[in-house]
This record gives C-alpha cells, sequence and structure tokens, in this order.
C-alpha cells in the first residue's frame, strides 16, 4: 500500500472546519435561444447572366435604349439628338455588376445609385434601375472662373447634320462642360 503524497502547493481539504454559516448559491441563467435573423436577403432578381439575357429581351421600358448583347456583358446605351455619344450607357456584365456611364464619364463610386442597389442586379431589376437613372437631373457642368486640378473639361462630339448655319465651320464639331471632378 502506497501513501498519496499531496501535491505542491496544494491546499489539503481534509479536517478542514466547516463555514460558520451556509451560503446559498445563485439561481442558475436561463438557457439561451439561438437569435434568428429577421432581415432576410431578398430573392435575387436574376440568378445568373444567361436569365438576364432571356428576360431583357422582353422589356417595354427598353423600347427607347439599344441593347447589344455581347458573350460577356449587355450593354445598354440611350442616345439622344444632335450627340453622338450616348446620354445613358448601363454595362451589366457576366458576375451581374453594373457600371454607369453619363456621357461617356462613369459616375463616382459613391453615387446613390451604387450604394442602394450595391452595384449589382441581382438586388434590383433592370427595369427599375432604368427608370431610376432615367429619372435623375444631370449637371450642365460649372462656370469656370479659374482653372484648377478639380476641374476637367469634358467634349461630347456632335453630329455633324444637327449644326446650325454658323457653326458649319467647326472641323471637330462638340460641345463642351467644365465639370467637377466626382460630380
Amino acid at each position: 500500500m502506497t501513501k498519496k503524497k499531496p501535491k505542491f502547493g496544494a491546499i489539503p481539504k481534509l479536517n478542514m472546519p466547516k463555514k460558520s454559516h451556509e451560503s446559498i448559491q445563485p439561481t442558475p441563467r436561463p438557457g439561451r435561444s439561438v437569435v434568428k435573423d429577421t432581415n432576410e436577403q431578398p430573392a435575387a432578381c436574376y440568378k445568373d447572366f444567361t436569365e438576364l439575357c432571356r428576360r431583357v429581351k422582353g422589356l417595354k421600358c427598353l423600347s427607347e435604349w439599344n441593347a447589344k448583347n455581347l458573350c460577356d456583358r449587355v450593354v445598354f446605351k440611350k442616345t439622344v439628338d444632335p450627340f453622338l455619344i450616348p446620354e445613358l450607357e448601363i454595362i451589366v456584365d457576366d458576375s451581374l455588376g453594373f457600371t454607369v456611364k453619363v456621357y461617356g464619364c462613369y459616375i463616382p463610386e459613391d453615387h446613390s445609385v451604387y450604394v442602394e442597389h450595391r452595384r449589382t442586379v441581382r438586388n434590383v431589376p433592370v427595369w427599375r434601375l432604368v427608370k431610376q437613372l432615367e429619372e435623375h437631373n444631370f449637371c450642365c457642368g460649372v462656370t469656370a472662373l479659374e482653372l484648377t486640378s478639380k476641374l476637367f473639361h469634358h467634349v461630347i462630339p456632335v453630329s455633324e447634320d444637327s449644326l446650325q448655319e454658323g457653326d458649319q465651320y467647326q472641323q471637330f464639331p462638340h460641345k463642351g462642360y467644365w465639370r467637377s471632378k466626382g460630380c
């Protein structure tokens, strides 16, 4: 028979005095349930690129728009006379992300259209995106009192057929605006 040796630093429990008064144990906490997320993600508008291409063909709101299906993207253009560059251009790539151009310039990354729809057509149908962009008013530019690095010259080419009598002598007919960066 071997004698048990206490471990180094251990306090012996045998022959210890009892407490002078018994304390009441606290009530145990109730069990927790799993919290379920109440904000469910909306159902995806388009599951993949082929479904987008198929469903866009029959949209009536795109009657004024030119739609071009390519192998890796769909491009929607809305042209306005007398300009050669489209007023609005929506490019939807095969990952269903979209990009918007206004008269050939990309809109800023923090624009409300990008922020609201998280820059994908999975969250918004194309017809709603088109209507929302058509409702926007576009800036005609700023008056350049002093040229700074915050301004850039935005030139939009104009069709020669729409020129008036006094403007026929321009070699490259265009309409120019001064725009501020991030406008």
